[in-house]
């Protein structure tokens, strides 16, 4: 295993399937205090910093290059502005660069972050999106955030090393024929879906979301200011949003759920929560909350 520790790239341009601005693949070794600054360029795996982590250690990693992934191909796509997908706890990194990503093909799954795309069975904490804007034109499946796309748990340990994002979501999202399988669509300011807990993560980006084309499929269309699809069991704890939630041009038959907190609690908790952003959307078939969306079940205190 080895180690790259105390780097900073120059201003380059780095292409390739999995590809990092310092690293492709970590598996068992140890990154340490590395800012990259090259553009990165990928079709399968992509971070700003690493693209692939399936074992070893990470601290200190800052991106400022701009990022993007562009394909047409029936897969899953993991795309974040530090690590593209993540098999390790993160904690402490941060993105200030640009992502853009355009996939073409219904049947893919796209998980893009600020920070981190996928961190599915791990924990995500004290990471930061700072300037980057993300930008996303797809007909894919989507777990988008602003920090991270998918993720298990967002535990903050203490107040001064608080998870959360600054950087401006654009969504186009432009399905526009009928498809019998359910399409999700789970897009919110921290993280686009957690299963386990968010503790004291915040929001300042505001998030717009472009339902471009008419929509007849079956769509889980969910967004949040803090988190846009959860669990039954998920709890939110001392998250804040003030950042703005749009959506525009929904001409569907699907019903879609817009919350200041996350779009539809079913059995989860919500407490010593705020919002302050803005929900504005130009159909009648989308429920607002300025907590919620939607509540069938579930607890909400302190907020």
């Amino acid at each position: 295993s080895g180690t790259v520790q105390n780097l900073t790239t120059e201003y380059g341009t780095i292409e390739g399937k999995i590809a990092g601005g310092v690293v492709g693949h970590l598996n068992g070794g140890t990154l340490e205090n590395i800012t990259n600054n090259n553009q990165v360029i990928a079709t399968s795996k992509l971070g700003g910093v690493v693209g692939n982590i399936t074992s070893g250690t990470a601290t200190s990693l800052v991106n400022n290059g701009t990022i993007s992934l562009n394909q047409t191909g029936n897969g899953k796509y993991y795309v974040g502005g530090v690590v593209g997908n993540s098999a390790i706890n993160l904690s402490g990194h941060k993105n200030n660069g640009a992502i853009n990503v355009q996939v073409d093909n219904r049947y893919a799954t796209l998980y893009v972050g600020g920070v981190v795309g996928n961190a599915e069975g791990k924990d995500v904490n004290g990471c930061t999106s700072q300037n980057g804007r993300i930008t996303i034109s797809t007909n894919a499946n989507l777990y988008a955030g602003g920090v991270v796309g998918y993720v298990t748990t967002i535990n903050t340990s203490n107040s001064t090393n608080t998870t959360g994002n600054y950087s401006d979501m654009y969504i186009s999202f432009n399905r526009q024929y009928y498809d019998s399988d359910t399409s999700i669509l789970n897009v919110g300011g921290v993280a686009g879906r957690a299963i386990t807990s968010i503790n004291k993560a915040f929001n300042v980006g505001n998030i717009n979301l472009n339902l471009q084309y008419n929509v007849f499929s079956n769509l889980d269309i969910k967004a949040g200011g803090i988190v846009g699809g959860i669990e039954n069991s998920t709890v939110i704890n001392e998250s804040y949003n003030v950042g703005n939630i749009n959506v525009y041009n929904a001409i569907t038959s699907n019903t879609i759920y817009v919350g200041g907190i996350t779009a539809y609690l079913n059995g989860g908790t919500i407490d010593s929560c705020y919002n302050m952003g803005a929900i504005t959307a130009d159909r009648n078939n989308i429920f607002i909350g300025g907590l919620l969306g939607r509540i069938d079940s579930g607890t909400v205190s302190n907020s």
